[in-house]
């Protein structure tokens, strides 16, 4: 649970971030700039939602302000190495909103939503899966809209690949990353 209260404190389950070009606005919003910008938390149980045999339901809600609305890739959250072993991501393209999870070889789960890009406004951004493999399971809500753009390319199951968990970038080289700031984000497990 990040509240950004002028820090990268995990208020719930410890799990701390360091920010590279990040600042904060209002002591409530952490503030991204664009390359290089970007959180880095480390791989740890909080953000795995797998145990190695069964998927784990979670759900990802944050409130971001995506200030580059003319870039078409723009990465909200990921976890994700700089070899493009991926886990899962949250990330802008064109005007939607799209959250995927990750197997073996780059199977996946996709799930878009189309949103108004407003540079003025925040956006609420809600991921849910419910840890069946199946794609009625997998949604992303934007301001309470389902997503209704939906893909299964060979999915089977979530990779659990050890990589940090980025916030505002894909990994840490500035790659697609958020101009824009960031309410909160709250990650739940059962």
């Amino acid at each position: 649970d990040y509240q950004f209260n002028n820090n990268l404190v995990d208020s719930v389950n410890g799990n701390n971030g360091t920010g590279n070009d990040i600042s904060f606005v209002n002591s409530t919003n952490v503030r991204l700039n664009g390359a290089p910008s970007f959180i880095e938390v480390p791989s740890t149980l909080a953000n795995i939602f797998t145990d190695g045999v069964n998927d784990q339901p979670y759900k990802i809600e944050m409130n971001v302000k995506i200030e580059n609305t003319t870039e078409t890739d723009v990465y909200l959250v990921t976890k994700r190495n700089s070899s493009k072993g991926v886990d899962w991501m949250i990330f802008k393209y064109g005007n939607a909103i799209y959250t995927r999870m990750y197997s073996e070889n780059g199977k996946r789960f996709q799930v878009g939503c189309s949103y108004s890009p407003n540079v003025n406004n925040f956006i609420n951004i809600v991921v849910e899966y419910d840890g069946s493999r199946e794609l009625s399971g997998f949604n992303v809500f934007v301001d309470g809209v389902q997503g209704t753009v939906k893909s299964n390319q060979g999915f089977n199951g979530i990779t659990n690949l050890s990589n940090s968990f980025f916030i505002g970038s894909q990994y840490n080289k500035g790659i697609g990353t958020l101009n824009g700031e960031i309410k909160d984000l709250k990650i739940y497990k059962p």
